[in-house]
């Protein structure tokens, strides 16, 4: 019917154009276009929505798989994201028994009776999601003076410890003091390979610890008050070497803006993905977390809510790892940068509850 119409309307206007002296042209498909109105009643109507959006597909897309034959599966159920998130966690689990038992931390008995020792930093949840060591008598050797009964182990337990951190490219002029650490920057320090400017900077001073956990956030507060020259800069990193390591930081601009920003290098390529910010900002929370060789940097005006600034994947990302604080001034400036409020955490970088992923 509505295309009886467009063909009235077409019958209707010709004789004025062609007074207007207005030539017409009408082009024709080559085959000829078909289209069948499907009538169906309210009930049936609000079946196909309901269908459609169990499987999270438009009305149109549902209709066209069902003519094609194209299989269609329903999203899986809040029960069902659920259900695979425990599955995922079991997994975990598996593999903390396997590594403690193989680095000696437990023995292959104290795996199948579901204890190991609390010293090994191994943590459970108990039904009120509380974090508790429960003591109990093993045997005599002094490794096992304590147990922890297992109920679901989230992951190995990465306390922050400045002692444990070491400089790669030491400062002239920094200070540790109860938590807060102080670096100065000498002109002339980056951390940038190739891409766009076609140069390789690799001095800046980094300070880090190591890590083989895969599952762990870490945050630190910056405070870069005393920034004041074009790409001052101080935050969170992870460099593993001078070709693969990224970064989240504020980078100084001018007195009206300055750029909040990520860069990520991998074989030897450095990326940067920026918004800009009021220069009035002084200070920027970082959370750094990481998913095996998968990581996440996020930001955070007051330490408490945490906006994703990047998600990347890390070529070299997968087994030992370094992580930490930085910071610098690529051009002829120098600054305080000051670091406070570090603390390692579980993964607070969840797991997807959306699609599955692919079967490889």
């Amino acid at each position: 019917m509505e295309f009886q119409a467009i063909y009235d309307i077409r019958d209707r206007i010709k004789p004025v154009l062609e007074q207007r002296g207005i030539r017409f042209t009408e082009v024709k498909p080559g085959v000829p276009f078909l289209y069948n109105m499907l009538e169906l009643t309210p009930a049936q109507c609000q079946r196909l929505v309901a269908q459609a959006r169990q499987c999270g597909l438009s009305r149109r897309a549902y209709l066209v798989r069902l003519i094609e034959g194209t299989p269609i599966r329903t999203c899986p159920s809040q029960e069902i994201k659920e259900l695979r998130t425990e599955i995922h966690h079991i997994g975990n689990n598996i593999n903390q028994i396997a590594r403690s038992v193989n680095a000696g931390i437990a023995r292959a008995e104290d795996a199948k009776r579901g204890a190991v020792p609390a010293g090994s930093g191994l943590r459970v949840d108990v039904p009120d999601r509380k974090k508790v060591d429960v003591p109990l008598a093993l045997n005599s050797a002094e490794r096992y003076n304590q147990l922890v009964i297992l109920g679901r182990w989230r992951c190995r337990k990465l306390e922050f410890d400045v002692r444990k951190m070491r400089w790669t490219r030491e400062p002239e002029n920094y200070t540790i003091e109860d938590g807060t650490i102080r670096i100065t920057t000498k002109p002339g320090t980056d951390l940038w390979q190739r891409t766009y400017y076609h140069f390789r900077n690799d001095n800046a001073p980094v300070f880090q610890m190591e890590t083989e956990e895969r599952f762990f956030s870490f945050v630190v507060k910056t405070d870069f008050t005393g920034a004041h020259h074009r790409f001052d800069q101080c935050g969170v990193v992870m460099y593993l070497d001078s070709e693969n390591w990224l970064k989240g930081s504020v980078e100084y601009e001018n007195e009206e803006f300055q750029h909040l920003g990520s860069v990520v290098t991998n074989h030897g390529y450095s990326d940067w993905a920026t918004t800009a910010i009021p220069a009035q900002v002084k200070t920027m929370w970082y959370r750094f977390s990481r998913r095996e060789d998968d990581y996440c940097i996020e930001c955070s005006p007051d330490g408490k809510q945490f906006t994703q600034m990047r998600i990347c994947h890390m070529w070299k990302g997968a087994g030992k790892i370094s992580f930490g604080i930085y910071a610098c001034s690529p051009e002829d400036s120098s600054f305080t940068a000051v670091f406070s409020d570090m603390e390692i955490t579980d993964c607070k970088w969840l797991a997807h509850d959306g699609q599955a992923p692919d079967e490889e």
